[in-house]
């Protein structure tokens, strides 16, 4: 979509104009979804989740100021909405860290196509980033795939800045000494 139309788009939603909200809803719903969908199994969860984000989107679209890209914009408040969601439930996002995500890797190996180090591709750095543990393989995830910050990591997962570079860097360190050994 045009930059154009989006921005009228978006003009039209920060109006509370329905016809606007349809088309946005209509283009950025499976989006919306296909994001739920990496922390959530169930469907009827993962619509409900959605409507809420849309509302509080439509609440909050004035907060977008033009800068970067919208749907950019538009993810980090989904994932800071499902994120708060999970504190709220209690549930620990290291908890739902396994088989679930599964998808999340499959999905993304298929994005990237580029050489990592030279030599290893990343959709090997990533089957090898299974193997580490659930705190290591989280941060990992976390800081290549969804493209967090420590700071948000931090954030989300209730550790120091510190710890998430640490896990980080350990979490490197063993995907090097595999690749070594391959």
């Amino acid at each position: 979509m045009e930059k154009e139309q989006l921005d009228i788009i978006i003009h039209g939603v920060k109006q509370n104009n329905v016809k606007y909200q349809n088309m946005f809803y209509k283009i950025y719903g499976d989006y919306i979804y296909n994001l739920i969908r990496k922390f959530y199994v169930d469907d009827d969860t993962i619509k409900d989740i959605r409507q809420e984000i849309f509302l509080k989107v439509y609440t909050n679209i004035h907060k977008y100021d033009n800068i970067g890209s919208f749907q950019g914009w538009l993810g980090r408040v989904t994932k800071n909405y499902v994120y708060d969601q999970k504190r709220k439930g209690k549930k620990s996002i290291i908890e739902e860290y396994g088989d679930q995500h599964e998808n999340v890797y499959t999905e993304r190996q298929e994005l990237f196509d580029y050489d990592y180090d030279k030599d290893v591709k990343i959709k090997e750095i990533i089957n090898l980033s299974k193997d580490l543990s659930k705190s290591y393989g989280l941060i990992f995830k976390l800081y290549f795939l969804e493209g967090m910050t420590h700071k948000e990591i931090s954030k989300k997962l209730n550790i120091s800045e510190g710890a998430s570079k640490s896990n980080l860097h350990k979490a490197k360190k063993k995907i090097k000494e595999k690749i070594k050994i391959c």
